[in-house]
């Protein structure tokens, strides 16, 4: 079936309904990246085309600027997501004396020699500083349990995790947190 202007065809694809979709399609390519991606005015009119030819069908009760606008979108997300669209290339390459294409060495990730003996000092470190906070507190074993919890977590827990998790009320959280950093004062001087 030959197809001339569609607003002819159809007086519900009058000029203010497509300058309308244009627009739409404008500030929707906005948010697109891609190098194949067409005109807005190339969106509307495969829309409008597509809903003609009937491989788009369109919900009576649907408006038809919301229909349209709805085909625009899926062509242009289905055009952005074609393979010459992404941004993964192919693996870069050198040419060589003899002018032929060579891939590029590209560096380990793996960590270097240096950078290993920095960890492992560091977890010492660590391993050593747990070890003396542990032992400072070893006349007080509801501190040191609260100590463990809270060197276990990622992040500070807050009072009530703290307190559901040793089993006190949340009250005594406080109590430990203030006797602890007393306690541990000699971290900040060792600090300074």
């Amino acid at each position: 079936m030959a197809l001339s202007n569609p607003a002819t065809v159809d007086p519900a694809f009058d000029p203010a309904l497509l300058e309308r979709l244009a627009l739409y399609a404008k500030r929707r390519l906005q948010h697109m990246r891609g190098r194949m991606l067409e005109e807005p005015s190339d969106y509307v009119a495969r829309a409008v085309i597509e809903t003609l030819s009937g491989k788009r069908k369109r919900n009576p009760d649907v408006p038809m600027f919301n229909h349209l606008a709805g085909v625009i979108s899926s062509l242009i997300s289905h055009d952005a997501d074609r393979a010459e669209n992404r941004l993964v290339g192919a693996m870069p390459e050198r040419l060589s004396d003899s002018g032929e294409a060579e891939p590029i060495d590209l560096p380990d990730d793996a960590p270097t020699a240096e950078a290993a003996m920095i960890s492992a000092e560091a977890s010492d470190g660590q391993r050593k500083l747990v070890m003396k906070v542990m032992q400072t507190l070893s006349d007080e074993p509801d501190l040191q349990r609260f100590a463990a919890a809270v060197m276990a977590a990622h992040t500070p827990p807050p009072p009530r995790v703290l307190a559901e998790r040793l089993g006190k009320p949340v009250e005594e959280i406080y109590t430990l947190r203030r006797k602890l950093q007393r306690r541990l004062g000699f971290l900040k001087e060792g600090v300074r």
